[in-house]
């Protein structure tokens, strides 16, 4: 079975249409969503998709920094969610006043995906995509999004090799592998961690072959014998945008491993099988 592992759960989405479509084309993902002010349906919209839909829906629980305590990650397992989703950091990831929380996703044995490298301006997202939802509206109006005080360089993905290697039971998915010039960072560290892994939504989007073409040799320094035994296949689709958009999104990712003359082995094991074995499913 196929597994995505990064995809977003937007407003507009119909949940239950999306899910008869991963169904039909054997495809899990897995699902996270910050709040209303991110044009987003939070931890509550993904936890009723998971329940309502645990075939094909895992939850990864979006964590917000300034609130969450090993006890707020326990009731989220306790809920159904698999695995932890962050961004947006106040602190670097690896400040030691996160370790509990780490710590505990190491005892819940939940995977944990770290946003690494540039992120978007969701406040530009917002007004440009979700303001005709009228909740999204008043969200966006009451918004101080300066003062959520965004920094990339807390989320650069060598914070996740100091994390790695204080807690080498964890599992570690950095986010949006070879994007901008963090792609050779994430590559030592994916080589020198064993519990490090990269999903490669950067691949996703490349759909025409001079865009496939143009992310092979992008990709190709940063593929090698070691880091195609830790990729995982993730899109950062939204739900709104329909279960068909999926097909696009696999053709253009396994055209660009293809090119780069991987293996049918190993783009197996990046497409789904990889995922599954660290989830805990059989299939």
């Amino acid at each position: 079975m196929i597994f995505d592992m990064h995809q977003h759960y937007d407003y507009g989405g119909d949940i239950d249409a999306y899910a008869r479509g991963l169904r039909k084309m054997k495809i899990r993902v897995a699902l996270s969503a910050g709040g209303v002010e991110f044009g987003q349906m939070g931890n509550t919209g993904v936890h009723d998709a998971l329940k309502k839909h645990p075939d094909v829906i895992v939850g990864f629980y979006f964590v917000d920094f300034t609130k969450e305590t090993p006890a707020t990650i326990r009731k989220a397992h306790q809920a159904g969610f698999r695995g932890l989703k962050f961004i947006f950091p106040p602190k670097n990831y690896d400040d030691r006043s996160y370790y509990p929380i780490y710590k505990t996703a190491v005892e819940l044995k939940m995977p944990c995906l770290f946003h690494t490298g540039t992120v978007a301006r969701m406040d530009w997202v917002v007004e440009h995509f979700y303001l005709k939802f009228p909740e999204v509206k008043r969200a966006f109006e009451k918004t101080d999004y300066a003062a959520m005080d965004v920094d990339c360089t807390r989320m650069d993905p060598y914070r996740c090799d100091t994390i790695a290697r204080a807690f080498p039971s964890l599992t570690v998915i950095m986010a949006h592998y070879g994007a901008g010039i963090c792609g050779h960072h994430s590559q030592a560290i994916m080589q020198l961690n064993p519990n490090v892994y990269g999903d490669i939504t950067v691949m996703a989007g490349n759909f025409t072959p001079k865009a496939v073409a143009r992310a092979k040799d992008h990709f190709a320094p940063l593929i090698n014998e070691y880091v195609v035994e830790k990729l995982v296949f993730g899109t950062d689709n939204v739900v709104s945008i329909g279960a068909q958009h999926m097909k696009k999104s696999i053709r253009s990712v396994t055209g660009v491993l293809r090119a780069l003359k991987v293996k049918q082995s190993q783009i197996d094991q990046i497409m789904g099988r990889r995922m599954n074995a660290l989830m805990g499913f059989d299939d």
